[in-house]
């Protein structure tokens, strides 16, 4: 179980990590992104330092989709 754990000087705060609630804002457009770790990292290869995930539109404009 990956989890955050957050504590302020009152209070410590642990959320579990799952595919419901892992977000990251896109590289190129900062809209926030829905991440599901087992599906970005199935391949045994990302790391949580170095992978980033685009958002749709930034992906379909990457790989010369369009909108």
């Amino acid at each position: 179980m990956f989890y955050v754990k957050e504590k302020t000087d009152e209070l410590e705060v642990r959320v579990e990590l799952n595919d419901e609630n892992v977000f990251c804002a896109c590289p190129d457009c900062g809209e926030e992104v829905s991440v599901d770790l087992s599906c970005v990292f199935a391949d045994g290869i990302g790391d949580m330092y170095g992978t980033s995930v685009l958002c749709n539109a930034c992906a379909r404009k990457r790989l010369g989709h369009g909108k």
